[in-house]
C-alpha cells in the first residue's frame, strides 16, 4: 500500500514539474497538502464551482480500522477538514467548521464514512452523525443512487476507472487476472430480504467453488426459505417499538448464518476484504444522506477511479439482484454468459464487513494454534 501510495503522489509531484523528493508516509502527506494549501483551494473550486476559504493548517488524527490499522488521516484546517486514507482515497470533505468528536482522547475508528470509539470489542458512535452499527436494518431492493450497474454505459462516466482486484474467475483486473471463484448469484425479486439473498449467494460460491457440503442442497429457494426462518425475516414485515420494518438486522444476518451452518463454520462482523485475503465477503451498505439504500451483498472485487486533485475513489464490486444461473424449480443449473449481476458502489457505503471463519480442529491445549482462520475455497 504504502508503495502505491509513495509512485501516485510522486507521479503528482512530477505533473508540477516537481522531481527527486522521497515521499516516505504520513509525515510527507502532511506535509505536502499543508505546503499546497493555494493548490488545494484552488482544485476544489475548479472540480466544484465553490470557493472553500481555507488558509492554514491547524492539525490532524490518526484514524483506524476495524482490525486497528492505520486506515486514514483527518486534516483539520482553519475552516473546513477532509479525510484521505493512505492510497489518496477521498473519504469525505466538510468545508466549514471543525470535527465535533464526542472523544477526542480515545482511538478514532473509520467505518464506512462514519467515526467511532472502541470499547470492550464494540463499536460505539463518536459523533451525532455515526449510527448505530447493531440495529441498521436491510431493507433495500435497488436504488442506483449509490449503486451501479458494473458496465461500460456507467464505467464510462468515470475518469480512469479500473478493476484493480477480484476474486471471480469472470472478471478480469487491470492486470489481466481472474480470480478463482464461480459467483453464484439469485434473483432478489421484489421482497426486502437481502440479508438472506447474500447470504446464500455467499455459500453457493463456496460451495460451487469447492467447499463441498457447506449448503444442504442444490435448491437455493429451499435453502433460501431457510435462511429467512432463521433471520426472522417474514414477507410481511415485523413491529419494532411500534415501528414496522421489513429488514434483516446485523445481529440476525450472523445468528441467522451461524444457526444454518455446520459447528465447523462460524460467520463473524468487523470483518475483511481485499487483495490480502483470497475470499468473498458480505458487506452492509448505506447511505445516510439517502433513504432506504441500506443493502446486504456478497462482495467480489475493487475498483477505482480518479477523483480530483491527488485524490482517488474506491469501490467495492457486488454481486447481486440478478441471477447468474439458470434455475429449475429453484435447482441450479448452468452458469449464465456475462456477468448481469456485478454492480459497483463507493466502499466508504460499506459500514459492516462479514466474513466466514472455519474451524482449524486446534486441541484446547494448542494454544499456539489459531482456532478459526478464513474460509477459503
Amino acid at each position: 500500500m504504502l508503495t502505491k501510495f509513495i509512485s501516485l503522489i510522486l507521479i503528482f509531484f512530477g505533473s508540477f514539474g516537481v522531481s527527486g523528493i522521497e515521499i516516505n508516509g504520513e509525515k510527507e502527506l502532511i506535509e505536502f497538502i499543508d505546503n499546497n494549501i493555494s493548490v488545494l483551494r484552488e482544485e476544489y473550486y475548479k472540480e466544484y464551482g465553490v470557493v472553500w476559504d481555507v488558509n492554514n493548517y491547524v492539525e490532524h488524527y490518526d484514524l483506524y480500522d476495524e482490525h486497528d490499522n492505520i486506515k486514514a488521516y483527518m486534516l483539520v484546517f482553519d475552516n473546513g477538514y477532509l479525510t484521505v486514507g493512505l492510497d489518496l482515497y477521498l473519504y469525505g470533505i466538510e468545508t466549514q467548521g471543525s470535527p465535533q468528536f464526542f472523544d477526542f482522547d480515545s482511538k478514532i475508528y473509520l467505518i464506512g464514512q462514519n467515526f467511532y470509539v472502541k470499547k470492550n470489542e464494540l463499536f460505539f458512535p463518536n459523533t451525532t452523525e455515526a449510527p448505530d452499527l447493531y440495529v441498521i436494518d436491510g431493507k433495500s431492493l435497488f436504488y442506483d443512487d449509490i449503486y451501479a450497474k458494473l458496465d461500460s454505459a456507467h464505467t464510462s462516466l468515470l475518469k480512469n476507472f479500473t478493476i484493480t482486484y477480484s476474486i471471480a474467475n469472470d472478471l478480469m483486473t487491470n492486470s489481466g487476472s481472474y480470480g478463482g471463484y464461480n459467483i453464484y448469484t439469485r434473483t432478489q425479486g421484489n421482497y426486502m430480504d437481502c440479508g438472506a439473498q447474500a447470504a446464500i449467494n455467499t455459500l453457493y460460491t463456496f460451495e460451487l467453488s469447492g467447499e463441498t457440503g457447506i449448503t444442504k442442497s442444490n435448491n437455493s429457494n429451499t435453502e433460501r426459505d431457510t435462511m429467512r426462518t432463521l433471520m426472522n425475516w417474514t414477507t410481511t414485515g415485523r413491529s419494532y417499538l411500534g415501528i414496522m420494518f421489513y429488514g434483516i438486522w446485523p445481529g440476525e444476518i450472523i445468528s441467522g448464518m451461524n444457526e444454518y451452518l455446520s459447528s465447523e463454520y462460524n460467520v463473524v462482523s468487523s470483518g475483511v476484504f481485499g487483495a490480502a485475503y483470497n475470499v468473498p465477503a458480505i458487506g452492509l451498505y448505506f447511505s445516510l444522506k439517502l433513504e432506504d439504500t441500506a443493502h446486504y451483498a456478497m462482495i467480489i472485487g475493487s475498483a477505482q477511479s480518479d477523483a480530483w486533485w491527488i485524490f482517488k475513489t474506491n469501490y467495492d464490486v457486488i454481486s447481486h439482484w440478478n441471477e447468474n444461473y439458470t434455475h429449475l424449480n429453484g435447482v441450479i443449473q448452468t452458469k449464465k454468459s456475462g456477468t448481469p449481476s456485478y454492480y459497483f458502489v463507493e466502499t466508504q457505503y460499506r459500514h459492516d464487513t462479514y466474513n466466514i471463519m472455519k474451524s482449524t480442529g486446534a486441541k484446547w491445549w494448542e494454544v499456539w494454534k489459531p482456532a478459526w482462520q478464513l474460509l477459503e475455497a
